[in-house]
């Protein structure tokens, strides 16, 4: 399935916020971030609390397929082996 935003539609706020954090934490597995934000990315991207999931359960997202394409992205999660497909 295809996941695809209308940009001529302006988005709701709660969307915008669920994209924002999306974005954030994705932002924070770069290579340059501080380790403490790239640590606390990798949990967020493992799942190990259940926010991943429900963040994108509200936005109407297969959670498993967002963890794939931050792990594309970021395969190494700017910190060695943090992504590793096991923990991620």
């Amino acid at each position: 399935m295809s996941h695809t935003v209308d940009s001529t539609l302006p988005l709701c706020g709660e969307h915008q916020l669920l994209l924002a954090v999306l974005h954030r934490s994705l932002h924070d597995l770069k290579p340059n971030a501080p380790a403490l934000d790239r640590s606390a990315s990798v949990a967020f991207f493992s799942n190990a609390d259940g926010w991943l999931e429900a963040l994108c359960d509200m936005a109407g997202l297969d959670h498993t397929r967002v963890q794939a394409l931050a792990r594309s992205r970021y395969p190494d999660g700017g910190c060695g082996s943090a992504l590793h497909p096991k923990r991620f």
